[in-house]
C-alpha cells in the first residue's frame, strides 16, 4: 500500500511524501526487521527533498518506541551529517539523557563548538538543561545551568530560563 501510495503521490507534494515514508518507516520498525528499516529509510533519504526530515522523523519514532540505542546513534549520524543545525544538536543531547548518557554531553558540546557559534551552543545547552529538569534529574540540570551563567552572566535569557526550571519544581 505505501509502495503504491508513493508512486501515486505527485513530487509536488513533498509533505504527503514525507508522511507516507513516515508511516512507511513506522510499520518496518514496528513489524519488520532492523534491515528492512534500514532499506526503507535509505530509500526515504534517496527520494526526499528534505532528509532532515526523513532522519528527524526516523529519530521520533525511535524515541516513541523506546530505542534509546538506536535514537542514539541515529542522532550521532544526523550531528555528522547537519553540523550547522542547531536541532539536531538539541535533539542529540535530548537523546543522551533519555538514555541515560549524561556523561557524553561534555563530548558533544564540544564538537559542537566547531560547529555552531556561540549564541547557538549556548541555546542548545538551555535546552538540554531544561531538558534535564523535565525528564533527567534537576541536579544535572542545575549543574549545566550553573556552568552556563558562570560563563555568561550578562544572559538574562539563561538565567530567566533558569529560574523557570527552579520555580516549577516547588
Amino acid at each position: 500500500v505505501a509502495e503504491r501510495a508513493l508512486q501515486r503521490i505527485p513530487v509536488t507534494e513533498p509533505k504527503a511524501q514525507l508522511n507516507v515514508w513516515v508511516a512507511y518507516m513506522n510499520l518496518e520498525n514496528t513489524y519488520g526487521t532492523a534491515e528492512s528499516l534500514t532499506a526503507g529509510f535509505r530509500r526515504a533519504v534517496e527520494r526526499s527533498d528534505d532528509t532532515l526530515a526523513v532522519h528527524e522523523r526516523l529519530a521520533d519514532i525511535f524515541a516513541a518506541t523506546g530505542k534509546k540505542q538506536q535514537r542514539v546513534e541515529l542522532c550521532k549520524t544526523m550531528t555528522s551529517k547537519f553540523r550547522r543545525e542547531r536541532r539536531v544538536w538539541q535533539r542529540f543531547c535530548d537523546a543522551l539523557v533519555d538514555s541515560g548518557k549524561r556523561d557524553q554531553l561534555k563530548r558533544v558540546f564540544r564538537d559542537m563548538a566547531a560547529a555552531l557559534n556561540n549564541s547557538d551552543q549556548m541555546l542548545v545547552q538551555v535546552h538540554a538543561a531544561v531538558h534535564e529538569y523535565k525528564q533527567g534529574s534537576p541536579e544535572h540540570g542545575r549543574a549545566l545551568f550553573e556552568s552556563l551563567v558562570a560563563r555568561a552572566p550578562k544572559r538574562s535569557d539563561i538565567w530567566s530560563a533558569y529560574l523557570d526550571q527552579e520555580r516549577a519544581l516547588v
